[in-house]
């Protein structure tokens, strides 16, 4: 057995993982609410080659096989924010995630917040998915009601009336959160 050629494959392979997180992180850098990719490396012990040749690959006092391990992750951290002419776009200083509905009836969650008014009046997220309320629902827009205006703490006016608040969910650890692409991510679980 050829340890060293195994190591070898199992670093080329480990930084080849790398490379497709980078090249993802570079073309997808100016898509809205992006989260970067994070790669770290480690090692994991696949046991030790004995002295003697006639042993099993096992524990004792023989040279440790060390393989390298990739660690896939997504950074969390803020990005800067741009004034958009969108007057349905938010943004969302500091922690939390907006609670939005797809059309199977799940609830998933982003950080972006471009917005738009459905035919139906309701607000839905670029991608179409229901923006929901504080309340549970979706939120939707009155017929002939003015103008619309999101607050700072959530709350959507239109003209003098409140119609709703954007529910905000904040998650014990975002790390443990899961991927469910174009910027959407679920929590541990589901």
């Amino acid at each position: 057995m050829n340890v060293g050629m195994y190591q070898s494959a199992a670093s080329i392979s480990a930084l080849e993982k790398w490379q497709d997180l980078v090249a993802q992180n570079i073309t997808s850098n100016d898509q809205t609410a992006y989260k970067k990719k994070t790669v770290s490396f480690s090692t994991e012990m696949a046991g030790e080659i004995q002295a003697d040749a006639r042993h099993a690959i096992g524990r004792g006092n023989g040279v440790p096989m060390l393989f390298p391990k990739i660690n896939t992750g997504i950074s969390f951290n803020y990005g800067e924010s741009q004034r958009t002419r969108g007057e349905l776009d938010v943004a969302i200083q500091g922690e939390g995630f907006f609670e939005v509905q797809n059309e199977d009836g799940s609830r998933i969650y982003t950080r972006n917040g471009q917005f738009r008014m459905r035919t139906d009046r309701t607000l839905v997220t670029s991608a179409g998915q229901e923006v929901m309320s504080t309340a549970g629902g979706p939120i939707t827009f009155l017929p002939n009601g003015g103008a619309i205006v999101i607050n700072e703490n959530g709350t959507v006016m239109q003209g003098t009336a409140a119609v709703g608040r954007l529910a905000l969910y904040q998650f014990p650890d975002n790390s443990q959160l899961i991927s469910a692409g174009n910027g959407y991510y679920l929590p541990p679980g589901r």
